[in-house]
C-alpha cells in the first residue's frame, strides 16, 4: 500500500545523520563503504565550463570528484523552478528601484564626517547616476560646500548636454538639445540649499529658500539624472537630495537620500563608515528589485505557451513611454508595451493583439494575464482589460525581458498559477531577495529561484555523448545507485562504461539492461525486467560471485558472476550515452543490504523530502 502519497527521491543529506519522518525518526544513509555519493542539489559541490554545462561534480564527502573536461561531453544543470541567464551580458541586477550608483571606483564619492554631520563629498569626476527624470522637477539639494571654484552639480548620464554649472560665481543651465540659460552670478553661501525647479515653461534658482533668478525655457527639455558630472564637475559636499517629480514641494519627496549609511554600500556590498567610498545610496522607501535594463532578459517559466492554462502577473514600474519588451522566448518577442504605452500580445507570425491601456510611468502596476482554452484576458492592476481569441496562434512567455529594447524597469514579483484561476497561493512566484538571487545587492542575476524552488529537484541532463570520469573503480564486491529517468528508449545507452576498457551497464534496443564484462563478450542480459519511461532507481550490488539487481527496491534478478570482473570508471560514455535526467547515485565497495537499498525508495514528502513513516516500499 501506498497511502496515495507520491513517491520522491531523497536529497543529500549528511553522512550519518537520519532523515526525520512524522516525528519518530527516519533510516540511515548507508555510508559504511560509501565511496562517492553524488546529486545535484547544492550548487556549491557543482563547477561549470559554461552556463549551465557542468565539468565537476563533487561528492558528499569531497574525496572522490567526477570531471568532464570536454566541453561537449558535459551533462547540463538543470535547476527545479529557477530562471537563468548566463550570459554577463545580458544579465539584470539585484539593486533597490530608487538609488543612485556609480561602478567605476575612480568616481565614487565619499561619505565623509563634516565636525558632527555626515555629508557625501564628490571629487574630481566623481558622480552619482540614477535620479528619477521627470518633465517638471523640484530639486532640492541641502548643505552644498562648494570646494572649488565651480563645476556641473547636475548632469546627465546618457545626454552629453544636460546640466546644471557654477563657474566664477555664474549658475548656467543647458538644456538637452544644448542651448544655454544663464541663471545669474551671486556668491553662494558654503552650506547652503540649492533648488532648482522647473515648472511648465519656467526654471527657478533658489539659495536658501530665497529666488534668485527665473528663466523661460519654452520648447526645452533636461534630463538631469545624475548628482555631479565626470568631468569639469562639482567638487565639494552635500548633505542631503530631495527630489519632486513636479514643481510642487510640499509632502513627502518622490526621491530622497538622506546621509544614512544604512542606505549607502561599498564596492563589496558593505555598509560604509566615513572616509569609505559610496558604490551606491538609495532613497528612503526604496525597494528591492531585480533592475532590468534594455537588454536584459531571464528565462525558463514553463507552461505558459498557448498549449496550456495558466495564469501569470508581472509587477514592475515603468519608467518612460518608450517601446518595451516584456517576455519573450528564443527571439520572438510575445508581450510588449509600445511607445504609446499600450500593452499587445504577439505572435510567432509577428502578429500583434491590443491587449489594453496604458501603463503610468514612475509608479508599480500589475499586468496579469490569464488563458483559459484559446483566450487569453489581460488585466492591469487588477481591471479587466481585454479578452482575445488566440485560437491557431503560438506564443510562449519563457523569458522576462528581451535581448533588445528590454523591459528598462525593476520587476518586483513574477507569479505564476498552473490554471486560468489565480485564487490561491501562486504555484511558482519569483520575489527579489539576496538568497533567491543568489547575489548581493547591486550584483548580476544569473539564476533566480522561485519560492516554490527545492534543491533535491535538480537535475543532470545527459545528452548522446555526456559523460563524467574519475569514479573509482570497484573491482571486488561493490553497489552501484542510480536515479534515472530516461528520455530515450529502445536504443543503445550506456549508464555505466570503463573508458579504456570493456566493462558496461547498457541498455540495449530489447529495453533490457546488459552488463558487459572487462572482457567485453558474452554480456548478461537483466530480462527479468524491461525499462519503461519515468525516474526509477536502478541498484546493482554485488558480493562475491552474485549480482543482484533492483529497481526501485524491488529485486529483480540475481545472477551469478562467477570468474567476471567489472571495473566502472565514468557515468555515461563518449559515445551513445544514456538520454535522460539523472538526480541522485552513489558508489559503495560493498554490497548494500535489501534494507539499505529500500533507503533510495521511501516514499517522500513532496515539499520537504522528509522520509513519511512507516517506511514503505513501492509495490512490484
Amino acid at each position: 500500500m501506498n497511502f496515495g502519497i507520491p513517491f520522491k527521491r531523497p536529497w543529500g543529506i549528511p553522512f550519518g545523520v537520519p532523515f526525520l519522518g512524522s516525528g519518530t525518526g527516519g533510516p540511515l544513509f548507508p555510508s559504511s563503504g560509501n565511496v562517492g555519493y553524488y546529486n545535484p542539489w547544492d550548487i556549491s559541490k557543482l563547477g561549470f565550463s559554461s552556463a549551465n554545462n557542468t565539468n565537476l561534480v563533487s561528492d558528499q564527502k569531497s574525496i572522490n570528484d567526477l570531471t568532464q573536461g570536454t566541453a561537449s561531453a558535459n551533462p547540463l544543470f538543470i535547476e527545479n523552478d529557477t530562471v537563468t541567464q548566463y550570459t554577463a551580458n545580458n544579465q539584470p541586477k539585484l539593486d533597490y528601484d530608487k538609488i543612485v550608483t556609480q561602478d567605476d571606483s575612480v568616481r565614487q564619492p565619499k561619505l565623509v564626517d563634516t565636525g558632527g554631520e555626515l555629508a557625501v563629498e564628490f571629487e574630481d569626476g566623481q558622480c552619482l547616476s540614477g535620479i528619477p527624470v521627470t518633465t517638471d522637477f523640484n530639486i532640492l539639494i541641502k548643505g552644498v560646500y562648494w570646494s572649488n571654484d565651480g563645476g556641473g552639480i547636475l548632469s546627465s548620464s546618457s545626454n552629453g548636454n544636460s546640466r546644471l554649472t557654477r563657474s566664477g560665481g555664474a549658475f548656467n543651465l543647458v538644456s538637452d538639445s544644448g542651448n544655454a540659460f544663464n541663471l545669474g552670478s551671486y556668491t553662494f553661501v558654503d552650506g547652503a540649499d540649492l533648488k532648482l525647479v522647473k515648472n511648465n515653461n519656467n526654471i527657478e534658482l533658489f539659495e536658501n529658500g530665497v529666488k534668485q533668478n527665473t528663466i523661460d525655457v519654452t520648447g526645452e527639455s533636461f534630463t538631469l539624472d545624475r548628482i555631479s558630472r565626470d568631468s569639469f564637475n562639482f567638487q565639494g559636499h552635500i548633505n542631503s537630495f530631495k527630489q519632486w517629480n513636479s514643481a510642487v514641494s510640499t509632502g513627502t519627496p518622490d526621491f530622497e537620500l538622506l546621509p544614512d549609511p544604512s542606505t549607502m554600500r561599498k564596492d563589496d556590498g558593505t555598509q560604509p563608515i566615513a572616509g569609505d567610498q559610496v558604490q551606491g545610496w538609495h532613497a528612503t522607501g526604496a525597494e528591492l528589485a531585480v533592475e532590468f535594463d534594455d537588454k536584459s532578459f531571464i528565462g525558463g517559466i514553463t507552461s505558459t505557451t498557448q498549449d496550456d492554462d495558466f495564469t501569470v502577473e508581472y509587477t514592475l514600474q515603468v519608467k518612460d513611454n518608450t517601446q518595451q519588451r516584456l517576455a519573450g522566448f528564443s527571439s520572438k518577442v510575445y508581450l510588449e508595451k509600445r511607445s504609446n504605452n499600450f500593452i499587445y500580445l504577439g505572435y510567432s507570425d509577428f502578429s500583434v493583439t491590443l491587449l489594453g491601456e496604458v501603463l503610468s510611468t514612475g509608479v508599480s502596476d500589475r499586468i496579469k494575464l490569464k488563458k483559459d482554452g484559446v483566450f487569453v484576458t489581460a488585466y492591469l492592476n487588477d481591471n479587466e482589460l481585454n479578452t482575445i481569441d488566440t485560437t491557431g496562434k503560438f506564443f510562449n512567455l519563457g523569458e522576462i525581458g528581451f535581448n533588445a529594447i528590454s523591459i528598462d524597469a525593476p520587476v518586483y514579483n513574477v507569479k505564476k498559477w498552473n490554471s486560468a484561476d489565480s485564487s490561491g497561493t501562486p504555484d511558482y512566484e519569483l520575489l527579489p531577495t539576496v538568497a533567491s538571487c543568489n547575489t548581493a545587492i547591486g550584483g548580476n542575476v544569473e539564476r533566480w529561484n522561485a519560492t516554490s524552488h527545492r534543491g533535491f529537484k535538480n537535475r543532470f541532463a545527459f545528452g548522446a555523448d555526456d559523460n563524467l570520469n574519475g569514479l573509482a573503480p570497484q573491482s571486488g564486491d561493490f553497489s552501484y545507485m542510480i536515479k534515472l529517468s530516461f528520455n530515450i528508449l529502445s536504443s543503445t545507452e550506456y549508464i555505466l562504461s570503463d573508458s579504456a576498457g570493456d566493462s558496461a551497464l547498457v541498455l540495449l534496443s530489447d529495453n533490457y539492461l546488459y552488463l558487459r564484462d572487462t572482457g567485453g563478450a558474452n554480456d548478461i542480459s537483466l530480462d527479468n525486467h524491461s525499462v519503461v519511461a519515468g525516474e526509477h532507481v536502478y541498484v546493482i550490488t554485488r558480493e562475491g560471485n552474485t549480482i543482484k539487481y533492483y529497481v526501485d527496491s524491488i529485486l529483480k534478478q540475481t545472477v551469478d558472476v562467477t570468474g567476471r570482473t567489472y571495473t566502472f570508471n565514468r557515468f555515461g560514455s563518449n559515445a551513445d550515452s544514456m538520454q535522460g535526467s539523472i538526480d541522485d547515485w552513489g558508489v559503495w565497495n560493498r554490497a548494500l543490504t535489501q534494507e539499505e537499498v529500500d533507503y533510495f525508495s521511501y516514499l517522500r514528502n513532496e515539499n520537504t523530502n522528509a522520509i513519511l513513516q512507516p517506511p514503505i516500499t513501492p509495490a512490484p
